[in-house]
């Protein structure tokens, strides 16, 4: 399985503005929860977790990253999104695009996905 998008292992990406002060030590992630379900049901496969950005605004998109966490893949999981720096009170969006290269990580991501013949 693969996991990819810059929402994959971002512990600050999942609260808003109107959070109490996070402990980011208790939060988790999308590859947290996946690994975890991994080990307590006894499923048996394999996670490549790739960001492919450093911050939902991804404007140091690595595709390379994406492709090489597909490449074995049976399954991808796309995490993408907005984040606090986007969307919040007093911040409202004049479109519904997702920031920075995020769509082209999309799109490379269903791609590569595409190689590999992965189930839909």
């Amino acid at each position: 399985m693969a996991l990819v998008g810059p929402f994959s292992n971002c512990t600050s990406c999942y609260y808003g503005k109107y959070a109490a002060r996070a402990d980011f030590g208790l939060t988790i992630t999308m590859a947290n929860a996946l690994q975890s379900h991994r080990h307590h049901s006894g499923a048996s496969y394999h996670l490549n977790v790739a960001s492919g950005c450093t911050s939902a605004a991804c404007d140091d998109y690595n595709a390379d990253s994406i492709e090489k966490a597909i490449e074995q893949a049976q399954h991808v999981v796309i995490a993408a999104g907005l984040g606090s720096k986007f969307e919040s009170e007093g911040k409202d969006r004049p479109n519904l695009s997702l920031p920075g290269d995020q769509p082209k990580l999309i799109e490379d991501a269903v791609a590569a996905a595409r190689k590999v013949g992965v189930s839909r």
